[in-house]
């Protein structure tokens, strides 16, 4: 803004009328407020100081000059003023207000900042309940957060269920590495009669965290029923 444009808003903000700011600040007319406001003409430096002590603003914003310090709008100053006029309590809780959105908006832009990379995702949910049947793949591509894990996986997959839980919940998505054997007591994707399971490999069984949720024992099933898909290296963040 200019000059001209800060003075308008300033006298605006107070509710002033061109011919009301004249008089207290002791100008001949309205015309003179009006050729400074349309930056015809500018006030000198004892009038300056008139108008921030009538409209109840700085120098440094009135000249748009702050030198090493922070710029503050009227709207600022406003809500300096009414800060200010506030008791102990009503300053602890504005402040407790101003750290918590202060924190969230810090975490948006972060997030904002972060790089991302497409990667292939499974439109299958893969169970961490009851079972799903994988009897195709539903290939696609999906945004994500960038990560380390993400240079070892080579997709991503969706949970759906509880029994994984509490480190995995439904509606996750995962990074997979495509293996056909896993560690005892890593996190697996399993094939058994059909169905996809994500649960803890337990060498003769399949594992829920989840301790309502049985074991899945291997003897029931035909080896050919039975098959790794992949090991899980952990949870995906998919850019919105």
């Amino acid at each position: 803004m200019s000059l001209g444009e800060r003075i308008r808003k300033a006298r605006d903000s107070k509710g002033l009328k061109q011919s009301e700011l004249a008089e207290l600040i002791e100008v001949k007319s309205a015309g003179v407020i009006s050729n400074w406001e349309k930056d015809i003409n500018k006030p000198d430096a004892d009038k300056i100081i008139k108008l921030c002590e009538v409209l109840g603003i700085s120098a440094s914003y009135l000249l748009d000059y702050y030198g090493n310090s922070i710029s503050i709008s009227i709207e600022e100053q406003e809500h300096i003023k009414k800060y200010r006029s506030l008791d102990p309590y009503g300053k602890k809780a504005v402040t407790a207000v101003l750290d918590v959105e202060f924190e969230r908006c810090l975490e948006t832009d972060q997030k904002k900042i972060q790089h991302t990379r497409l990667i292939d995702f499974i439109d299958i949910p893969v169970s961490a309940g009851i079972g799903t049947y994988l009897d195709n793949e539903r290939r696609e591509k999906k945004t994500i957060i960038d990560s380390t894990l993400a240079d070892k996986s080579d997709f991503i997959l969706r949970i759906d269920g509880d029994s994984m839980e509490p480190k995995y919940h439904s509606g996750d998505y995962v990074f997979i590495k495509k293996q056909d054997a896993v560690d005892l007591g890593q996190i697996c994707i399993y094939y058994v009669d059909g169905k996809g399971y994500m649960k803890k490999y337990g060498g003769d069984r399949l594992i829920s965290l989840n301790h309502k949720y049985s074991d899945i024992l291997f003897e029931k099933y035909d080896i050919d029923e039975i098959s790794c898909f992949g090991l899980v290296l952990g949870l995906a963040e998919v850019a919105e």
